[in-house]
């Protein structure tokens, strides 16, 4: 200071305000509150429409088609961009078979994955997520402790840990594919693959009263 000339402008101490940076941090705060609350309302929307759909489905391939486009939509509605996918779900002899895929995973259609990939899914749990690597997320569709499926989704950027919506939606997929099973053990002989009696007898009276 006594280098300056006595007529020299100097400015005041610029004191932080904290007045003002507690309102910014509160202002922030409730943006992302508002933001995540919009989030959570737009997925429970979705979760409502893949209700309805799931009510009208009957085969593990339907469900399994309907799963995977919504967790799709879901994962890219928070930013994410998952390329490919694939259901799988209990078949014969309790192996996981492809239902539901995008490419290159359709060719497999009906089928079990790859051993490489089957060995991460004998690994899967109730209550654990398995990133096979850094861009393939396998998580597993569970009804009362027992793995009865998983979802599988490729892409470049994917969450280390599956969002709430997500996890909704496996479960809501796990009940499905499990009511499906049951459907088709009480309806589909297994020997012929064709409808029970019982079951075509059921059927017949609704068409008939219906018409």
């Amino acid at each position: 200071a006594g280098d300056l000339p006595s007529d020299a402008l100097t400015l005041p101490s610029l004191e932080p305000n904290t007045t003002f940076f507690d309102t910014l941090t509160l202002a922030r705060r409730v943006t992302r509150s508002r933001e995540e609350t919009r989030r959570a309302q737009d997925e429970m929307a979705v979760m409502r429409e893949l209700a309805d759909d799931l009510a009208d489905l009957r085969t593990q391939a339907e469900i399994s088609a309907c799963l995977l486009e919504t967790a799709i939509t879901l994962l890219r509605r928070r930013g994410y961009q998952p390329s490919s996918g694939a259901v799988l779900a209990a078949g014969e002899g309790a192996q996981l078979t492809v239902q539901a895929a995008l490419p290159p995973y359709d060719a497999c259609l009906g089928c079990a994955l790859p051993p490489s990939l089957s060995a991460d899914l004998a690994q899967l749990d109730e209550h654990q997520s398995i990133r096979a690597t850094a861009t393939q997320l396998l998580i597993p569709l569970c009804w009362y402790g027992r793995v009865c499926g998983v979802l599988l989704l490729d892409g470049s950027e994917l969450p280390a840990v599956p969002p709430d919506g997500l996890c909704l939606l496996v479960n809501q997929g796990a009940a499905a594919l499990e009511g499906a099973a049951l459907f088709e053990l009480a309806a589909i002989d297994s020997t012929t693959r064709a409808y029970t009696r019982a079951f075509t007898v059921q059927r017949l009276y609704e068409a008939l009263k219906s018409a």
